[in-house]
Formats: C-alpha cells, structure tokens, sequence
C-alpha cells in the first residue's frame, strides 16, 4: 500500500503528534509498505531525506503569518497533492486544520482514499479552535467529504459526531508504543518525577509548579525534571523565580525520553487538555506510577489507584497529594508501575496501532490499481541520513 501523510510540522522539530506520525510510518515500512511524508519547507533542513525508510519532502511554503501563510501553504499542498493524485492509495492527514481543508476540498480530483487524523480534543483541541474562529459551521459540511476520521479517545468521538460526522465514519485507534523500546528498568528509589510536555498553557505546567511548591516543603530533596520546549517557557521559569522553587529542571527538546524515565520514579502530566497522550504510555511502559488528569482520553488509560492516579485539571493541592503519598511509598510506586505496564502490553503496543490503521486505510477500499501509476521516487537526489543517493 501507499500512503501519503500530509502534516504541517514534522522531524525534527516534533511534539508527541509529529513523533507518533513517524512512529507510524517506520512500522508501516517495515511491513512492506510504502511511506511518504509532505511537510513545511524550513532553512537548513534537507528539502528531501529518507527516515527509516519514509520519505520525507519538505516541499511546502509557508510565508509570512495569518492569511498570507495559510494562501502559500494551501496552494503549495494543494499542487503537490494534485499532482500526485495517482500515486497514492491513501492520504493521511493531521490536524483538523489547513491540510484537512485541503484534503476535503480537493477530495472529488483525488485517486486516493482521504482520512483525517486529529490531533486533540478538549479546549485546546483541533475542533474547539474550529468553533474558537467561528470556522466550524462551514467547515464541517465541507469536512463530510472524507472517508475516514481517525480519534484517539471517546471524548474526541464525540466532538467529531458533534460536527455532523457519520458515527461509522469514525474510527476510535489509540496510540500504541513500542513497548520492547520502553522496557521496564526505571529507579524504584528514586525521588525524582519527570514530565514530558511541551511549554504551552493547555499542558498544565504552571499547575504542576505551584503543587511542586507544596512537595519540596515536606519532600525537599525531590527533584522536577520538565521535558520539553514551548511558547510559555518563559513565563514558567518567572514562576519558579516568584515561588522560590528548588530542584526544578527544564531539560529542552530532547531525542529519546527513555533515559529521564529510567532514572525517575514518577511520572506526572497535569494537561488541562489531551487527546490520548503519548508521554503518558511511554511512561507507563518504563513501569512509572504515574499521576495524570481527568482530561480526553487518559481516564480511558488510567485506572484510579490501579495503575496510575487520577486527579483534576488545575488543583495543584490535589496534585501534590498524590505525588507526595508515592514519594513516600516505593512499593506502592513499583506495583502501580508493574500494573501500568501490563496496561500498555494488552491495550497500547505499536502493533496493535498499527494493525488498526491498516484496517481502517483497507475498509470499504475501492480497488485502484488499474488506475494507479508506478510509484516512482517523486523528486530527484533524495538525501538518505548518512549517505548521499
């Protein structure tokens, strides 16, 4: 099969969406597949490169801000998709954002199955800024042209039937991990919690400082560790000045998380909106306890003093209660971390994504293959990390 993916950021600069989408690619390619990614176009990046096997082009534009970026990128995609409209069995796209608005308006000239993958729900989520700009009236007629809507939770199923979507049309497929990646091995003394998040406000960051004010009180040799980088990072770091915080790090971008989560005891992630966040199942297959909010579809994943903890959105005294009972119970940390694992290796691996997606890129497809061209490499002089072809 061949699949397009159409996402407005990717490698390297990266969130948990962008990582997820490679995720799926490289497991995609191993399985025969063939995997194409078109994204932004950014300096000193290689404009064409091969990832493990998927193809990444950096062929879009996106000039200036507002209304003049959002014409150069929906042009740029939308020539790019035109003319390879015969290429691809499937198009996958990210966000309910320009690249559906362009997947949908173009749907009737594609030769390709079309599936929108959304990024988020909540109040931070693809669809509330929808209704935010006043766009979701007339884009969700518009939206109703495609074939497949993909959601990680059941909140976000519902904001999506909520626009007008068939029901059926929906495919529910959570994020799966690599689980052999992720292998238990994490610190069971350690007094160290980590989170990885990136610095904007819907994660709860500032939330999670003003509870660790109340943790180094009782606990002051604890340490924060902070993965990530973000538009509010600034602002974090004033708040640790104001709050006199100690043992609080912020570690930047980083390539793989699995090092920080080995070396900690608790995971935490105080979001105020998810979809289904890949961090937390990350560190649930390191075997971390772990502390999460009631937001999208982490109750889903999280059951309340079985394998995690639950606790609302924005109550940091509600927070630092249960990072300070883990603290002070290693045993508790280390059973809660064995079940999370057991959680992930029935319900969250790579394969089982994967298989799901297969099923969904597959379900009533039309079969195109007299229709379709050879695939042939769609630009010349690729670069290969490493080597030059």
């Amino acid at each position: 099969m061949r699949i397009l993916m159409s996402i407005m950021v990717f490698h390297p600069i990266v969130g948990g969406t962008e990582r997820s989408a490679l995720d799926l690619g490289r497991a995609l390619v191993k399985l025969g597949h063939t995997v194409d990614v078109v994204t932004l176009r950014f300096k000193g990046v290689a404009t064409n490169e091969v990832i493990d096997g998927v193809r990444v082009h950096r062929q879009l534009l996106g000039w200036g801000r507002g209304i003049l970026f959002a014409a150069s990128y929906i042009v740029s995609l939308s020539f790019f998709l035109l003319r390879h409209r015969s290429r691809f069995d499937v198009i996958q796209a990210y966000y309910v954002y320009l690249d559906a608005l362009v997947c949908s308006l173009l749907r009737p000239f594609l030769k390709s199955r079309v599936i929108i993958r959304l990024g988020g729900g909540g109040p931070a989520g693809d669809l509330s800024r929808l209704r935010r700009l006043r766009l979701d009236r007339w884009v969700g007629p518009i939206l109703r042209k495609l074939d497949r809507f993909i959601v990680m939770s059941q909140p976000m199923r519902q904001e999506v039937i909520g626009l007008g979507i068939d029901p059926l049309r929906i495919e529910q497929i959570p994020t799966g991990v690599d689980a052999s990646h992720f292998s238990l091995g994490h610190s069971l003394n350690s007094s160290q919690v980590v989170c990885v998040a990136r610095l904007s406000p819907e994660k709860g960051i500032d939330t999670l400082l003003s509870a660790w004010r109340l943790v180094i009180d009782q606990v002051p040799e604890a340490k924060l560790v902070i993965l990530g980088d973000g538009p509010a990072r600034e602002q974090l770091q004033k708040q640790i000045r104001e709050l006199n915080l100690v043992g609080v790090e912020f570690m930047g971008q980083v390539q793989d998380v699995l090092p920080y989560l080995q070396r900690s005891g608790i995971f935490v992630l105080p979001s105020r909106s998810e979809g289904l966040p890949n961090a937390l199942l990350q560190a649930m297959a390191t075997g971390l306890a772990c502390v999460a909010t009631t937001v999208g579809g982490i109750p889903e994943v999280i059951q309340q003093g079985g394998n995690g903890y639950l606790v609302a959105p924005g109550d940091p005294n509600a927070l630092s209660e249960r990072l300070l009972e883990l603290l002070a119970d290693p045993e508790k940390r280390h059973r809660m971390g064995l079940a999370a694992r057991q959680t992930v290796e029935t319900h969250y691996t790579m394969d089982a994504m994967v298989e799901r997606y297969l099923q969904c890129y597959q379900s009533d497809e039309v079969d195109l293959a007299k229709q379709k061209m050879p695939l042939d490499p769609i630009t010349e002089g690729t670069y290969v990390i490493g080597e030059e072809k």
